[in-house]
């Protein structure tokens, strides 16, 4: 906390240079959502409430956005500053210093260069993207030259992506693991337990900060960008398995496995833009990545029984987006995207696909000068052949009142024995429906 009090003092410090100006905003916002499979189980009951208090002077300014929850199926209730920052401007540059959100990318819903914040998947992605990102203190800096702009941040500390603990987005994991055992019938399948290990976070030094650069501009009639990310994977690989038989008259026989899981250090080179193409607009997306850990197949024992490596084997890899966006009527709206992620220099004992492909469609529009808004979002899969639909009605009835009615459906293809963070057959349980009501003020 005393961090933050700093923070607000070092800002209100800078409001009093010329005139100062105080400025508060926010909203309240009951959300309930209920499984639309039998019992019909509410999944979420909750409020939130949001206020953004930001404080300007001539040369500097701060915001401060304090969002606190109330969960009624659980009773607990808990409050975070989603982003402090001061930012400090100059005649060619500015500087922003605190808790802060960082968007990079054209891409819809799917992280290619957005990678700088993690996400919050406790809801899995059906959160809006204001709480989906988690903000994190770092520096940045903005530099504009004549025809292209600079952007450099330092974050000094990692943090990971957040999964839900409980309830029903719990990405679970298996809990046996049967093992082929040789008997005097012939082979067997032996079940056995499995244990997993948190995964230990980078230890808090200079060495294992972040770091990333962007150039980006608009020449031409291309809006684009170049990035580059020195970073932790958000995601934990695996780093050890360890099997731990015991001796019986039969000889050694598995009883328990295991698992330890690390984060591993990552680079990103990224690109990406969008532009004016006849009555659309073209958006692609890429980036190369170096350093990721991929998972291996099977158990490998020494003759003691014990295991022998690897557990996992560094791969680079590339993932790329090709979209586009028609605007046709107000009350017809369309945008198409395909992502895909390839493996190089491939390993058939890798856990993941080689190549893995996702088609995205955003359908959307209003009535009645924008007061009835409706959107449908879908996402599937090609090689999993898993899907999610987002369907949503929005009612304006007021400058500050708007109501939102949806549904999620989630449809289940191929078992996925490693994360996905897009995993929509996992949840295939977990259809809903909700109801939104948000008062601004």
């Amino acid at each position: 906390m005393k961090k933050w009090f700093v923070l607000m003092a070092i800002c209100l410090a800078f409001a009093q240079v010329g005139s100062a100006q105080i400025k508060m905003n926010g909203f309240v916002r009951p959300y309930t959502a209920v499984n639309l499979h039998a019992p019909n189980n509410y999944m979420i009951m909750e409020e939130k409430a949001s206020i953004t208090t930001t404080l300007s002077g001539s040369d500097a300014r701060g915001v401060f956005v304090l969002d606190t929850w109330y969960h009624h199926l659980t009773q607990t209730a808990n409050w975070d500053l989603t982003e402090a920052y001061v930012d400090l401007f100059f005649e060619n540059a500015d500087l922003r210093i605190g808790k802060q959100q960082v968007v990079w990318g054209k891409a819809d819903g799917i992280p290619i260069n957005d990678i700088v914040c993690p996400w919050n998947l406790q809801d899995f992605i059906l959160q809006d993207f204001d709480d989906i990102r988690i903000g994190l203190n770092m520096v940045k800096a903005n530099y504009y030259f004549s025809f292209v702009n600079l952007e450099a941040l330092w974050i000094p500390k990692f943090h990971p992506m957040e999964l839900a603990q409980s309830g029903p987005w719990v990405f679970s994991l298996p809990d046996t693991l049967n093992l082929p055992l040789e008997t005097p019938g012939g082979l067997d399948n032996l079940p056995v337990s499995i244990s997993y290990h948190q995964p230990v976070l980078p230890a808090d030094k200079l060495g294992n900060s972040e770091f990333g650069f962007r150039l980006y501009g608009f020449n031409l009639g291309f809006d684009w960008a170049l990035s580059y990310l020195d970073a932790w994977d958000d995601v934990p690989a695996l780093s050890e398995k360890q099997l731990y038989a015991s001796l019986t008259p039969a000889g050694m026989v598995p009883d328990s496995i295991g698992i330890w899981q690390a984060y591993n250090r990552m680079k990103m080179v990224g690109f990406n833009f969008s532009r004016p193409v006849l009555t659309g607009v073209l958006r692609a997306e890429g980036g190369y990545f170096t350093g990721k850990q991929f998972g291996l197949d099977g158990i490998n024992l020494d003759s003691t029984g014990a295991t022998i490596g690897p557990f996992s084997v560094t791969k680079p890899y590339a993932q790329y987006m090709v979209g586009w966006d028609q605007n046709w009527k107000s009350w017809l709206n369309l945008s198409g995207q395909y992502i895909e992620q390839r493996i190089l220099d491939y390993d058939t004992a890798i856990q993941n696909d080689e190549i893995n492909r996702l088609v995205s469609l955003l359908v959307r529009g209003g009535f009645m000068n924008e007061t009835l808004q409706y959107q449908i979002l879908a996402l599937g899969n090609l090689d999993y052949e898993d899907a999610l639909m987002r369907t949503m009605l929005t009612y304006n009835y007021s400058d500050g009142v708007r109501l939102i009615l949806g549904a999620d459906f989630l449809i289940a293809g191929k078992n996925s024995t490693t994360f996905r963070q897009f995993d929509f057959g996992r949840f295939d349980q977990n259809d809903n429906a909700y109801l939104k009501v948000i008062y601004s003020f």
